[in-house]
């Protein structure tokens, strides 16, 4: 199944734009479906924004939902990236796998306990 993806160029500079330029080079360990890097990439950061959103509605009730965002407050597409090529390194993934595991991820890395992410 070929990924399709509905993106601008500019939101994922965006999306990695958190880290000071050239203190982060993606890398990818591992296959999204048939994706390219780019595509793969992109729908990374598209998860990262969507997750975002998911943080800033936490913020407004008082950081009680799902997710906490940190100081910068974003989720980094480095942070999810690091996420699923820790858990599928050398894998062909599909897309609902891969949700399945940044889903995990960030609630854990994000978390409004004492996460890691905070």
């Amino acid at each position: 199944m070929r990924l399709h993806f509905i993106a601008l160029a500019a939101a994922t500079s965006v999306a990695l734009a958190a880290d000071p330029p050239g203190t982060w080079t993606p890398k990818i360990e591992f296959s999204l479906e048939d994706a390219s890097f780019s595509e793969t990439m992109h729908w990374v950061s598209g998860w990262a924004y969507a997750l975002t959103e998911v943080g800033k509605a936490s913020a407004r009730a008082g950081n009680s939902g799902l997710l906490c965002l940190p100081k910068r407050g974003l989720v980094e597409s480095r942070v999810l990236l690091d996420i699923l090529n820790t858990k599928h390194k050398g894998q062909r993934i599909t897309a609902e796998q891969a949700s399945q595991t940044l889903w995990l991820g960030a609630s854990s890395y994000y978390s409004c306990g004492k996460g890691t992410g905070q």
